[in-house]
This record gives structure tokens, C-alpha cells and sequence, in this order.
């Protein structure tokens, strides 16, 4: 081999071996930098944990307070829910044991439709006394599974039959921490670190967003506690809602919620459906622009059920974040913060009071 060669060959070996190195630096760099994530919408769509974490102080319950997509043992509620049921430590179910002390169990709409409720054994044996549907907006087309098979749609305010006796509210002391937003800076993630830099360099500089996110502009900087609080992270779903709730599919939405109902009631439970509005609707009367306005059906949906079926979630989440209320969403996620949480829970209570199913008690409301 030639001295050139040789030179030649030590160039590329260089090369070749500082690659990875270097690699492992610009991760380890841009983990430090976006830092670990804790929003399903930062992670996805590539911003800076720094500039969307939240940053006032919220609470969560030390203990979980139910098991995620879990039936084995009997329980006083039975929650069909999507991601907005599954927060066993600050999530509304959670709220709601502890300001009902019922307890609580939760399946995911994705693992048990109503047909699975009914043959599974903890059902046969124990059942419960209230079923709660949650669905967030965008989603609605999870209920058409759920329920089942539909005929002719069912007259609205079906009157419950053969129902359990009321639970009494008991309030519980329950143990709380620091809702903690973030992991600790060592769980950072370098391949997740490396392909968000990639997001962001294809939004920023390429100005080409391939993922499944979007920011929008705000009128006013105060709807959110973090740095970057005058924009808007929201899941492009939000965005493409009408295509799937166009006035026949939202039609069948409805019956099937009231077919939901019936079959629920008539096997002699209480039921709720809770449901929640995605984050764009909420934030809508905010937005500087007009991308994202005059897409949510879900008002038109809420009336036509009317408050016996479907308690008014969004008008409470719409009057705390006109209250002043920050971080009712989460800033870096799609999903309601511990303080979101408890308003729902709050409506949920005040929605079986109201149809006989929960006494209160003044600690427990």
C-alpha cells in the first residue's frame, strides 16, 4: 500500500468512526434541548418540551386510583373511554372516586364494545351500578362500535328502568403530590431526540410538515402557563373532523348513543356519556386566524341529546377557560390537565345527582 494510500485509508476510517460519534452527540445535543417529552403533540409533531411544558403548579393523586383497561374485579362504575379516561393518577375518573368514593373500573372503546360488556364474566357475576361513555370529539366514530348494531333510533329521553339503588357520595382524603408535567432529564430519549430534529428542521427550514400536528396562532398569550403560550399545538384530526361528521354520520352518532342508552338502562344501570371536546373546539374563540374555525358539530350533537344523556362538559370547559383558567388542555398535549380533569369529574357528579344516581353529600360535590 502507498504512503497516499494509506493516507487515504486513514481519512475514511477516520470517517467512518467519528460518524457515529458525532451522530451520538447531535442527539445527545438535541435531547437536552427538546428535553424528555411529556405531550403526546410534542413528541409527534417535533417542538421543544421547553417551549410547551407547562409551567404552573397542578396537582395529582399520590396512588392511582383505578387500573387502565382493566376488568377483573367488580367496581360501582364502569367507564368505556378512550385516552381522556386513562390517567389513573389525575384523570376525571380518578376525581370522580374521590369526591363519590364509589369505585371505579375503565376498558378502553378499542378492547370492549357493549356485546363484550354483557358476556364478560366480572359483568355476569358483579355488575356495576353506573356505566359512563367517554369519547373526545374527534373520535365520535368510536361510539358507532360501541354500541352495536343499530335499528330504528330510539325516542330521545328514554326513561331508565329497573335501576340500582342511588350510591351515596362519601368524599375522600385522598393523598396528593405535584402534578409533574415532565420525566427527569435522564430518561432523554436520543433516537427519539434525533428524529424530532428532523420534524423540526422539515417544518422550519423546509417548510414541509409531515406529521400528524399542527400550531396555530392566539390572540392572547394567557390561555397557557408555558413560554410559547400564544400558539396553539393541536392533532391534525382536529383539523379534518368534518370529513367524518357530516350531518348523516353525526345522525348516526346520536342513535347510537341513545341505542347505547337504552341497552345500558335496560339491563339496569345508570348511564352518562361524556363527551369531550377535542382541543381546537375548545381554544376556537381564541384563534388569531381563521384556519381551524367553524369545524366543530359537537354543540349541535350535545343539544339534540339533550343534558340527560349528555352532560355539558364543553360549556363548563368553556367557561373555565373564559374564567381565566390556564392549562385547562394541557399546552404540549391533546388532552385535559389534572385541573380539565376535575372539571369533567365535577360535571359527571353533578350529572348523576341530577338523574338520581348519586346522592350528595356537601363534601362530595
Amino acid at each position: 500500500m502507498t504512503p497516499k494510500s494509506n493516507i487515504a485509508y486513514s481519512r475514511y476510517a477516520a470517517i467512518m468512526l467519528g460518524l457515529p460519534g458525532l451522530m451520538m452527540v447531535v442527539s445527545l445535543v438535541a435531547g437536552l434541548y427538546f428535553g424528555p417529552f411529556g405531550g403526546d403533540l410534542t413528541r409527534i409533531g417535533g417542538y421543544p418540551e421547553r417551549e410547551f411544558a407547562p409551567r404552573q403548579s397542578m396537582r395529582a393523586f399520590e396512588e392511582p386510583q383505578y387500573e387502565a383497561s382493566s376488568w377483573e374485579d367488580p367496581a360501582d362504575v364502569l367507564v368505556l373511554g378512550d385516552s381522556f379516561s386513562m390517567e389513573t393518577e389525575f384523570g376525571w375518573p380518578a376525581h370522580l372516586r374521590a369526591k363519590t368514593g364509589m369505585t371505579v373500573q375503565v376498558r378502553h372503546l378499542n378492547e370492549m364494545t357493549w356485546d363484550d360488556v354483557l358476556t364478560s364474566p366480572v359483568y355476569v357475576k358483579s355488575p356495576p351500578s353506573i356505566v359512563i361513555f367517554e369519547a373526545v370529539e374527534r373520535q365520535l366514530q368510536l361510539v358507532l362500535r360501541t354500541a352495536g348494531k343499530l335499528g330504528e333510533c330510539p325516542p330521545s329521553r328514554t326513561p331508565p328502568t329497573a335501576l340500582p339503588t342511588p350510591q351515596r357520595a362519601v368524599a375522600l382524603s385522598l393523598g396528593v403530590a405535584r402534578f409533574e408535567p415532565l420525566p427527569p432529564w435522564w430518561e432523554i430519549d436520543l433516537q427519539l431526540a434525533s428524529s424530532t430534529l428532523i420534524r423540526m428542521f422539515n417544518r422550519e427550514v423546509i417548510g414541509m410538515d409531515l406529521t400528524k400536528t399542527r400550531s396555530l396562532s392566539l390572540k392572547t398569550a394567557s390561555l397557557f402557563s408555558n413560554r410559547n403560550s400564544d400558539t396553539l399545538l393541536v392533532f391534525l384530526t382536529d383539523l379534518n373532523k368534518p370529513r367524518f361528521q357530516t350531518p348523516e354520520n353525526l345522525a348516526r352518532v346520536e342513535c347510537a348513543i341513545r341505542t347505547l342508552a337504552n341497552r345500558v338502562r335496560s339491563h339496569g344501570h345508570w348511564f352518562v356519556a361524556l363527551l369531550a371536546p377535542d382541543k381546537l373546539t375548545a381554544y376556537e374563540p381564541y384563534l388569531s386566524g381563521e384556519q381551524g374555525r367553524g369545524l366543530s358539530r359537537l354543540t349541535r350533537l350535545m343539544d339534540s341529546l339533550g343534558p340527560n344523556l349528555a352532560p355539558r362538559v364543553d360549556q363548563a370547559v368553556n367557561a373555565a377557560i373564559a374564567g381565566g383558567t390556564q392549562d385547562v388542555y394541557l399546552p404540549n398535549d391533546t388532552h385535559w390537565s389534572p385541573l380539565g380533569h376535575e372539571i369533567a369529574a365535577g360535571v359527571v357528579v353533578d350529572a348523576l345527582v341530577e338523574q338520581g344516581a348519586l346522592v350528595p353529600s356537601s363534601a362530595g360535590r
